[in-house]
């Protein structure tokens, strides 16, 4: 015999289906934040490896430039230990 599904029979039916595409779209959000940090990692990442190319060219420059002016000074002080032999 045919029998009508009860009121919570039908409920139930529309109701499970529901939650399932309610879990999908989580999943699906979920799933998109996810890549979206990945792609901000990503950018941060790149970023400090640039600033930290940046900060070995600068500390380059800098070691160079210390180097010349340790250079200078020594050159600075032969000059002057040499003008004092000649004028005592």
């Amino acid at each position: 015999m045919f029998r009508l599904p009860t009121l919570s029979e039908i409920i139930a039916l529309f109701w499970q289906p529901t939650k399932v595409v309610h879990a999908i779209k989580g999943i699906e959000t979920a799933a998109q934040r996810a890549e979206s940090v990945v792609q901000f990692n990503q950018k941060a990442t790149e970023r400090l490896s640039e600033e930290e190319q940046e900060l070995k060219a600068r500390a380059e420059k800098v070691a160079a430039k210390s180097a010349d002016h340790q250079y200078e000074a020594q050159r600075a002080a032969r000059v002057s230990s040499r003008l004092r032999e000649l004028t005592a």
